[in-house]
């Protein structure tokens, strides 16, 4: 979107923000609950409630490959496999582990396989990654204002704006434009 002067400045000008939070919890007949956030919003809820619920309600919390595999196979036909559809899969998907965790004792990453490593490095996105690293972030993921519409103009531009954060952050800050 940033070939429109009116949205080249920032993705939320164009909506990149408008679908809103979707939190999805299950619950097993125990009482104990799984939780998992997303994007998706009020479009994603209405998915779950119309459509997705029928195949997570009644159902085992240890199926949740099957469940999946379910949930992906009947929505093939109106989210090609990705986008906000998926994202709502994903959440049930979260929320099913994280209950079946509770459930079963045991954290979620043991149940995948285990520690692969002993600490976790973050990176943030955002327009100013010399904040996300004052905030102690690893690394900051930040947006490029121009593109190949721009022609060499632009893309001088956007080398100029991630050299400019280089030097403000140094070499062994990870910048991702």
């Amino acid at each position: 979107m940033s070939k429109y002067a009116e949205y080249e400045q920032s993705r939320q000008s164009f909506g990149i923000n408008v679908l809103g939070t979707l939190i999805v919890e299950v619950e097993a007949d125990s009482g104990q609950t799984g939780f998992a956030v997303t994007t998706a919003g009020e479009m994603g809820c209405f998915i779950v409630e119309k459509h997705l619920s029928r195949f997570v309600e009644g159902k085992c919390v240890s199926d949740i490959k099957l469940i999946h595999d379910r949930m992906l196979n009947a929505t093939l036909f109106y989210s090609g496999s990705g986008g906000l559809v998926l994202n709502t899969i994903s959440c049930i998907d979260l929320a099913l582990w994280d209950l079946f965790g509770k459930v079963v004792g045991l954290p979620v990453y043991k149940l995948l396989g285990g520690a692969v490593r002993d600490e976790i490095q973050f990176y943030a996105t955002g327009a100013r990654p010399d904040l996300a690293q004052e905030m102690g972030f690893i690394g900051g993921k930040m947006p490029t204002h121009w593109g190949p519409h721009d022609g060499d103009a632009g893309i001088r531009k956007d080398a100029a704006m991630v050299a400019e954060y280089r030097e403000k952050c140094g070499a062994d800050f990870w910048l991702m434009p």
